[in-house]
């Protein structure tokens, strides 16, 4: 188990559920003024770390500090709020059952991540500002969420037609190189996120319930490094839809696109999340189209996606997937985004049809829990990825030319056996028919 830091150890006691109750209880209700011994201590919210990360970085202190602080201290951090005082002081005591519960998530390969951690995913710094979730967990490998790649969401009950879509675009990725984002979910999320790892390619599932339920179902791709399962929530959290509702930005935020296979008009996740990615213009959203689509589908073209039609992407090469998305959006462009002049070096053209929108307000509470820290390893190059792609399409042939050899080396040697039985049956023929009072050979006749 890698040693986690002090400033990561302290995010985690404020703002995680560990060594506490994986939902919380019900809270009574209460006179005013009235309080409660057993009154249930709840971790922060990412509004109020930041709050308090904002306080800590106008003191020069770093969330280590909170570590050594007595309740006097923090009081005096939180300018005489006793009542916060206390809770956090109570939070950060349970150090030792905290160090329990990180031993057997290890067991089982699930670690936390913190905004204080190298490997905290820097686009949820840039794209979420302070709205970025101060505890993930994760299984898997990390390093992929820092790759391009592509948002694919939709409906648990998506038709035949969408789940086709699904399959087709995740194994377009996967042959492509680009990491799937989705959300893990049964339908649309689950068909995707399969297909691309049947191509040999990668996925991320950012999860809106049980991390460790996961584990039993994508388990075998985790191990080949394949896979990150993703969750800003307790590894064992049940499913809810707030919490649902809530990881769909964690979902978009990571991609450099996204498809909405299917969904419905002004309700549920899918809807809501399309809706905020195009309000904050965090990726460009293509919306699928065919005949008998749900209402939410023509819905989202109309307030700014790219129509993304059926026909056309079951005639698309997985190898020209990307060069396709860039001409939609770019069409789309022209007649309905303004110019943009943010950029990024990884997906320039990208980022030209649709800016990156930083949250309103700068995330201070980064400066208080870690210097920019070196990205994981930069993306392969598109010409490594022409290269894979090519090997890949070899190793198809030579094996279609393996299975022909086998089959013309079953064939011989079915016509080998054949042929010795006939040779077998001629022979016996032959001895049994020889004439026994025949004379014997010259050689033989003058012997005594």
């Amino acid at each position: 188990m890698t040693p986690v830091s002090d400033d990561a150890k302290a995010i985690l006691l404020l703002c995680s559920r560990l060594g506490l109750p994986s939902e919380p209880r019900a809270a009574k209700p209460r006179a005013k003024g009235e309080t409660s011994g057993d009154e249930e201590i709840v971790p922060l919210t990412p509004t109020e770390w930041n709050a308090l990360a904002e306080r800590l970085r106008q003191h020069n202190l770093r969330p280590a500090h909170l570590l050594q602080m007595q309740e006097d201290a923090l009081i005096h951090l939180l300018e005489g709020d006793e009542s916060n005082a206390h809770r956090y002081r109570v939070l950060l005591e349970r150090g030792v059952g905290l160090a329990f519960e990180l031993e057997r998530l290890a067991d089982v390969g699930i670690f936390p991540l913190t905004r204080a951690d190298a490997l905290y995913p820097k686009r949820y710094k840039e794209r979420l500002g302070k709205l970025a979730p101060p505890v993930l967990f994760y299984a898997g490998n990390i390093e992929l969420v820092e790759q391009s790649g592509v948002a694919v969401v939709g409906s648990r009950h998506a038709d035949a037609v969408a789940q086709e879509a699904a399959q087709r675009i995740g194994e377009a990725c996967g042959y492509s190189g680009w990491i799937v984002y989705s959300g893990g979910a049964k339908g649309v999320d689950s068909l995707s996120m399969q297909a691309a790892l049947d191509a040999h390619g990668y996925a991320v599932g950012v999860l809106g319930d049980s991390l460790m339920r996961a584990l039993r179902t994508w388990g075998q791709w985790i191990r080949s490094g394949h896979l990150c399962l993703l969750t800003p929530y307790h590894p064992e959290a049940g499913f809810s839809v707030p919490n649902a509702m809530g990881r769909n930005k964690l979902i978009y935020t990571l991609a450099d696109w996204a498809v909405v296979v299917a969904s419905d008009k002004e309700k549920g996740g899918t809807w809501a999340g399309a809706i905020e990615a195009l309000r904050y213009r965090w990726v460009p959203v293509l919306v699928l189209t065919y005949n008998g689509m749900p209402p939410g589908n023509p819905a989202l073209i109309e307030k700014g996606g790219v129509a993304l039609p059926y026909e056309r992407l079951l005639q698309i090469e997985p190898g020209a997937f990307k060069q396709w998305l860039v001409e939609a959006v770019n069409a789309a462009k022209t007649t309905r985004l303004p110019t943009a002049s943010t950029s990024d070096s990884r997906q320039p053209s990208l980022l030209a049809t649709a800016p990156i929108t930083k949250a309103p307000a700068s995330d201070d509470s980064a400066r208080v829990e870690l210097a920019e820290a070196p990205s994981p390893s930069e993306p392969p190059t598109e010409r490594v990825w022409a290269e894979v792609q090519n090997l890949r399409h070899h190793v198809d042939l030579l094996r279609e030319e393996i299975r022909h050899l086998q089959f013309q080396i079953a064939s011989l040697r079915e016509e080998v056996e054949a042929l010795g039985k006939a040779k077998k049956r001629t022979k016996g023929k032959a001895d049994s028919g020889k004439d026994r009072d025949e004379p014997p050979p010259p050689l033989l006749r003058n012997l005594p």
